[in-house]
């Protein structure tokens, strides 16, 4: 599994996903600027909790990926 995962994050699918979010982001917040009002303010707030809390997600499984392959590597 965690071979798996780190083959995964090498091959950049985990980079795609964080790019993905990035322009969703930059998406909602041009969208506020062109058309400002309760809205755009309310979507814009929202999508970028999402999107942190997905971030922060992705950053801890990499993070357990990279911890279960030193231990692995260990033993």
């Amino acid at each position: 599994m965690v071979k798996q995962l780190d083959k995964k994050i090498k091959r950049g699918h985990y980079f795609i996903g964080v790019l993905i979010l990035s322009s969703v982001f930059i998406a909602l917040t041009l969208f506020y600027f062109i058309s400002p009002g309760e809205l755009s303010a309310t979507l814009l707030f929202f999508g970028t909790i999402i999107i942190v809390f997905l971030l922060a997600l992705l950053l801890i499984l990499m993070g357990i990926t990279s911890i279960l392959k030193t231990l692995q590597d260990n033993h």
